[in-house]
C-alpha cells in the first residue's frame, strides 16, 4: 500500500490503532527560557537560508 493510500480511518481499522485525542499530553511540562545560543543559531540559520533578507 502506498503512502497516499493511508488515511487515519483506514489505519485505525486495518492496524487496530486507537487514537486518543482528548488528552493534553504536555500540559505538565514547564516552560523554559530559550538560551542565547539557540536564538543565535536560529538567526544564523535563517540568514544562511535567506541571505538577501536583513533582520531588523
Amino acid at each position: 500500500m502506498s503512502y497516499s493510500d493511508f488515511t487515519l480511518k483506514r489505519v485505525k481499522e486495518e492496524l487496530n490503532v486507537n487514537v486518543i485525542e482528548d488528552r493534553d499530553l504536555f500540559s505538565y511540562i514547564q516552560e523554559i527560557q530559550i538560551s542565547d545560543y539557540l536564538l543565535t543559531e536560529q538567526n544564523r540559520g535563517q540568514n544562511l537560508r535567506y541571505p538577501h533578507i536583513i533582520a531588523i
